[in-house]
Parts: structure tokens; sequence; C-alpha cells
């Protein structure tokens, strides 16, 4: 039986989207695959597949975390492209992250902060994590829209910038 992480990769993996994300490539693709792979290399983690059964579910969940990692660096980054655009302001407090983009693109705030999700989760505040994720996933689809609308031109606090579009897409 697949934990529901292992049947969003293979459902993403079979179906090849084009995934967009906001800071995709550097934090939540690679979380994925390091929380599956973490299950692969603990045979506690599935006490009812024994032997065999559990090393073809491991050399199978591994194929699938690779297959996952090459859909991953062709998706498209927001805030990748945004640091691609202008990396001298890479790490300017405040400029680059989707709240402070998205407000100023007047697409509103982020309801939850990263750093605290992992406390409140641990509080039993399963709730709150749940909608603020799915908040910033709201916020994400907005913003690439705008992407996608503007010419690649989106707002930061510090004035316009204009990212490259999506591959197969055009201005």
């Amino acid at each position: 039986m697949r934990c529901p992480l292992e049947a969003t990769m293979a459902h993403l993996v079979e179906r090849q989207p084009l995934m967009v994300s906001f800071n995709g490539i550097g934090f939540d693709f690679s979380l994925m695959r390091g929380l599956l792979r973490q299950e692969v290399d603990d045979p506690a983690s599935h006490p009812t597949m024994l032997g065999p059964d559990f090393v073809d579910w491991q050399e199978r969940t591994i194929a699938l975390c690779d297959q996952f990692k090459l859909l991953a660096a062709q998706s498209y980054d927001i805030l990748a492209e945004i640091w691609r655009v202008d990396s001298e302001n890479k790490y300017v407090k405040g400029l680059n992250s989707l709240d402070a983009i998205c407000q100023a693109n007047g697409l509103g705030k982020k309801t939850g902060d990263g750093a605290q999700a992992p406390r409140d989760w641990a509080a039993g505040k399963i709730a709150k994590v749940l909608n603020d994720c799915s908040n910033d996933v709201l916020l994400t689809k907005r913003l690439f829209e705008l992407v996608l609308t503007n010419d690649g031109t989106i707002q930061r606090s510090n004035g316009p910038i204009t990212i490259l579009m999506p591959p197969g897409e055009t201005f």
C-alpha cells in the first residue's frame, strides 16, 4: 500500500506535468524525495512487508525518487527564475519571499510562516499547517498566472522584474 506522498509522486511522474513552484527546486521537491527515501531506508516503517516484497518495494521506490528528481529538474520555479535574473539581490531581506512578492502584486498575504509550521504541526495544529500550505499553493498559482499574462513581468517592492516564461509558453 502506497503512502500519500509516494502516490502523489507516482501520479506526477506518470502524468509528467509542468510542475510550478515557489522555491520547489531549492526546498519542496528535495524534501519530498528525502522523506520518501527515509522510508525506503527504514524497514521498520513497513512491518507488513518482509524479505523480497520489501526489497522489491525499495527498488521501485528508489526508481520513483530518481524519476521524480528528473521531473523536478524540468519544473518551473518562480523563485529560481527571479534569482537567475537578479542574482545581485538574491539575499535582500523581504524582497524575494512569496509573501513580499504576492503583496507587491496585490495578491494578498501569506497566512502562515514556514518557520512556524513544524512547531504548529508538533503542537497538533495540523489543520492550520494544511490551510497555510493550501494558501501558499493558491498564491503561487496566482503569481504564476501573472507571469503568464504580463509578459513575464511581476512586481517586487523595488520595482518590476521580468522573468522567463516556462518551457513551451510564449508571451
